[in-house]
C-alpha cells in the first residue's frame, strides 16, 4: 500500500527517531507548527534532514520535501551558507537511506525528477553569475554529487561540455574530476553502490571530455584567465589562490 503522508498531511510532528534533538524538543515543535510554510535552511538542513540523523521518521520527512525544493530553487549563493548542506543531506545522504520508501510509495521518479530540475536550473545561473567564493563552493558540491549519482540516470557530457566552456572556477571543477588532479572525493564513499558511481568511474567519464593531450594548452588558458580576472579585481585574492593551488597540481602531473 502506497504511503499517503506525502499527499495527506494532518501531522507535522517530527518524532526524533534517533534522539539526536532530545535537548532542543521545542524547535521540533516550533518547525511542526509552520507546517512547511517558511521553514530557514537551518530547519531544513540542520533539523528536518539533518543527515543520517534526520528529525523525523521517513514518513514525517516526507511532507518537508515541497520546502526543502523550493528553498533550494530560490535561496541565494552566499546569503545563506546551508544552501549546499541541504542539497547534501536531502540528496546525497536522505534520499539514498529512503530509496527502497520511495520506491514502493512511487515517489522515487519524482524526487530525482527534481533533483535532476533543480540541478540544472542552479547551474545555469551560477555559470551566470560569475567567479566568486560562494558560487565556487556551491558550484564544486552541486556538481559532484550529481556526477557521482546514479539516480540520475542520464548522460553527462553535455554537463561536462558546459563546465568546459564555462569560467574559470567551472574549468577548475572540471580539472577537479580529471585524474590529473589529486583526489578530491573524500565526502564520497557511499555505502550504498547501488546509488553512486565510484570516483574512478566519474574520473574516466570526465578524461572522455578533456583528454590528457588537450591539457598543456587547457592548463594555459586556464592560467592565463584566472590571471586576467585577478588583476581586473572579479576574483579575489582567496579565490586567485585556490585556483592556483588546483592548476599547480595538475601541471604537476602534465610534466611528470
Amino acid at each position: 500500500m502506497k504511503s499517503t503522508a506525502h499527499s495527506n498531511v494532518s501531522d507535522w510532528t517530527l518524532s526524533d527517531p534517533f534522539g539526536d534533538f532530545s535537548y532542543d524538543e521545542q524547535s521540533l515543535q516550533r518547525i511542526a507548527a509552520k507546517r512547511g510554510a517558511g521553514l530557514t535552511v537551518e530547519e531544513l538542513a540542520f533539523t528536518v534532514f539533518a543527515g543520517y540523523l534526520p528529525a523525523g521518521t521517513y514518513e514525517e520527512c516526507l511532507p518537508y520535501l515541497p520546502a526543502a525544493y523550493d528553498y533550494l530553487r530560490t535561496a541565494t549563493p552566499g546569503a545563506d551558507d546551508g544552501l549546499p548542506d541541504l542539497w547534501e543531506n536531502l540528496f546525497h545522504i536522505w534520499v539514498p537511506e529512503n530509496i527502497e520508501n520511495l520506491r514502493r510509495d512511487g515517489l522515487l521518479e519524482g524526487v530525482v525528477a527534481q533533483m535532476r530540475g533543480i540541478f540544472h536550473e542552479r547551474l545555469e545561473s551560477w555559470l551566470r553569475t560569475g567567479e566568486s567564493i560562494a558560487m565556487a563552493a556551491n558550484l564544486e558540491l552541486w556538481c559532484m554529487n550529481f556526477l557521482c549519482s546514479r539516480l540520475v540516470a542520464e548522460d553527462h557530457a553535455p554537463l561536462l561540455q558546459k563546465l568546459l566552456a564555462g569560467g574559470v572556477h567551472a574549468r577548475i571543477l572540471l580539472l577537479q574530476l580529471h585524474p590529473a588532479s589529486a583526489p578530491l572525493f573524500p565526502h564520497m564513499s557511499p555505502d550504498n553502490e547501488a546509488c553512486y558511481f565510484t570516483p574512478s568511474e566519474v574520473r574516466s567519464t570526465v578524461q572522455q571530455c578533456l583528454p590528457e593531450s588537450l591539457l598543456p594548452e587547457f592548463l594555459r588558458t586556464l592560467r592565463t584567465d584566472a590571471q586576467t580576472l585577478f588583476e581586473s579585481r572579479k576574483a579575489t585574492h582567496k579565490l586567485m589562490e585556490y585556483w592556483d593551488i588546483q592548476i599547480k597540481c595538475a601541471e604537476k602531473h602534465v610534466t611528470k
